[in-house]
């Protein structure tokens, strides 16, 4: 029974931590144990804050909802698509690649990490992933991937993006004359 309940419990907070809409289902339930409390006390001050507090956390759930649904995350790649992405890539351990994320947004790197780990089955990962302190611009809600030049493009670069364009999501491809002509960087946008 105490195994379910922590399961249970890390599930929750799992999803808080992982969705747009946990901080604000965070504080709407503080909010609410203060308003209760403050009714219960009889402190009229202190319910009115929390019942204004509440109103605008469902402000905020309201805004999450509606721009999830007006703006999807086009980064992620579903779970059901996994296998068909899979079998577009062909592993060429010659060809190096690298991920790229930034700070301004942690998921973009948690996608990140679960991109290299990935594709380190088809292409050898640079040991460190690039992370930007500002989103370029362009790259919010996805992806880009970015090689030397637009005449050398590494076949996997190449693959990565077909693969990514059968399952629903098309990443911009970028120039960066910093790379190798045998390398190239997945970068994962910032969601907002």
């Amino acid at each position: 029974m105490n195994f379910i309940k922590w399961y249970l419990g890390s599930v929750v907070l799992e999803w808080l931590r992982q969705s747009p809409s946990g901080k604000p289902v965070v504080f709407l339930m503080l909010a609410t144990l203060i308003a209760i409390w403050g009714w219960i006390s009889h402190r009229s001050r202190l319910f009115n804050g929390a019942v204004g507090a509440a109103i605008v956390c469902l402000a905020m759930l309201g805004y999450n909802v509606i721009y999830d649904q007006v703006s999807p995350d086009r980064r992620e790649l579903p779970a059901q698509d996994l296998r068909s992405f899979e079998q577009r890539l062909k592993p060429n351990f010659k060809e190096t690649f690298s991920m790229g994320c930034f700070t301004t947004d942690v998921s973009s790197c948690v996608l990140a990490t679960k991109y290299r780990d990935v594709l380190a089955s088809f292409w050898m990962p640079e040991d460190q992933q690039t992370v930007f302190p500002t989103p370029f611009p362009g790259i919010t809600n996805r992806l880009s991937i970015v090689t030397q030049s637009q005449e050398v493009r590494p076949e996997g670069a190449l693959q990565l993006w077909e693969a990514f364009s059968a399952v629903g999501i098309y990443p911009s491809l970028r120039v960066d004359g910093s790379l190798k002509p045998n390398e190239f960087m997945l970068i994962v946008g910032t969601r907002h």
